[in-house]
């Protein structure tokens, strides 16, 4: 999860810019939930977001599991997601809303959304990935990739209670990490 308050550390503009993008990719989401179709996300604009993001991939179960805490946020940002109230980094509570919307959103698309600006990891791709086995008689990987994207956030952890000889449990593997 981000660091608490990560926004409140842009200017007003940028703090304005991000929620309208927050604002605008929620509003994209529950469209797509309710017309029950494939949709494009809008792109971020160019200089906005730090690292890279492809806000094209959801998780329908997570998104479906969220919605109420997403349409919760996207109307109380409501006025400052259609930029009819000024954003203020002072104010805690819309700071607060906005992230809680940021974590959501990410969440939903699996990857973090970092804001040019902020002190947290750049936007990109996350995975967290845990194998669990009570034996072990060959392989097991909680991560297995021919490559991984460079930037991306790996968190893998694999537990066996038992291995037994000539198995392996590895938590990343991978034939190449960054790069094409």
């Amino acid at each position: 999860m981000a660091d608490p308050l990560t926004l409140a550390a842009l200017t007003a503009v940028g703090l304005a810019e991000g929620i309208k993008f927050l604002y605008g990719q929620a509003g994209e989401l529950l469209r797509r939930r309710r017309e029950r179709k494939d949709g494009t996300a809008a792109e971020a604009p160019p200089g906005l977001l730090t690292g890279a993001v492809d806000l094209s991939r959801l998780d329908d179960n997570v998104l479906e599991r969220e919605r109420p805490a997403i349409e919760a946020l996207y109307a109380q940002l409501t006025l400052h997601g259609q930029c009819l109230a000024d954003a203020d980094p002072a104010d805690k509570e819309l700071v607060r809303r906005a992230e809680a919307l940021r974590a959501l959103l990410e969440l939903v698309h699996g990857q973090r959304i970092t804001f040019r600006g902020e002190k947290r990891p750049a936007s990109g791709t996350r995975v967290d990935a845990t194998a669990d086995a009570e034996r072990v008689a060959g392989y097991l990987a909680a991560v297995r990739a021919e490559t991984i994207a460079e930037g991306a956030d790996v968190k893998a952890t694999t537990r066996a209670k038992d291995l037994l000889p000539g198995a392996a449990a590895i938590a990343v593997e991978a034939n190449r990490i960054g790069g094409h």
